[in-house]
């Protein structure tokens, strides 16, 4: 017995018919949203140690990095040095402690955007729905590009449009600690979540006082009350994404086709989101 299997769309329905009857129907942004959910996303074999998600829609994706906290040896600016930033600046080396870091960057096709942010926890991550806190990093702007808060620039991060999935993403946190933590943040964007949060607890006002403090407990900066961001994981990767791509809402026949339509026009750029 031959069966005749197919499906019918029709303004807002998807309609599924098994030998000319009808076997269900649901609406057309539930059949996007299942025809996301099978879309590959070739991934290498190994990632870089501390990478929890990796989202990818369109030519977009975005990338979740989380390193735990510990206490580091990161070069500073000196309190003494002649200049702010650039050429010329003196820096010291400080043992400084640091909580849970949770890295987001945004990747368009092979190249690495400038969209990077940067954001602390005093717990690892679980899921996407855990909340995200300020960081008090030196090197991290309150508001960068187009407004993007917990900017963190990579303008010296060499170009990693050729290298391995592995080595792009691990590019990123090699920048954050291989860089001189200076008062760039400061003079280009008007204010580093340094001096945005220094004045949160007394031990991080300064970098010997927190250098002092980490000498005492490396893990402090756990005990420290961080201010919320007001967004999840979950809710910072969508609005990374919202300031790249432009939300299409797939709801009916027309807009599924314009969305074809758009895809071929701009290297199949579709909107759809892989976890």
């Amino acid at each position: 017995m031959t069966f005749q299997d197919r499906l019918e769309i029709s303004n807002s329905e998807v309609i599924h018919y098994l030998n000319g009857k009808i076997i269900r129907k649901f609406t057309v942004s539930d059949f996007v949203t299942a025809m996301q959910n099978i879309q590959d996303l070739h991934l290498p074999n190994v990632m870089p140690e501390g990478v929890k998600f990796f989202h990818k829609r369109g030519n977009y994706t975005v990338f979740t990095v989380e390193q735990i906290a510990s206490a580091r040896s990161v070069s500073v600016i000196a309190e003494n040095s002649p200049k702010a930033y650039g050429n010329g600046t003196t820096y010291n080396q400080r043992y400084l402690s640091f909580p849970y870091i949770i890295i987001l960057g945004c990747f368009a096709g092979q190249t690495l955007t400038n969209l990077v942010q940067i954001f602390y926890r005093n717990k690892p991550l679980k899921c996407l729905d855990d909340m995200l806190f300020e960081c008090n990093l030196p090197n991290v702007s309150y508001k960068g590009p187009r407004n993007l808060p917990y900017w963190f620039c990579t303008q010296y991060l060499r170009d990693v449009t050729h290298f391995s999935w592995y080595d792009k993403i691990a590019e990123v946190p090699r920048h954050l600690w291989g860089s001189g933590f200076n008062w760039s943040s400061d003079y280009h964007e008007g204010l580093s979540m340094f001096n945005h949060c220094k004045n949160l607890d007394p031990r991080i006002n300064n970098f010997i006082v927190w250098e002092k403090e980490t000498r005492k407990d490396p893990y402090f900066m756990l005990k420290i009350n961080w201010n919320s961001t007001g967004m999840s994981l979950r809710q910072a990767i969508e609005k990374m994404f919202n300031y790249v791509i432009e939300k299409r809402e797939i709801t009916d026949c027309t807009s599924l086709v314009n969305l074809v339509k758009m895809g071929h026009n701009q290297n199949n750029d579709y909107d759809f989101d892989i976890f």
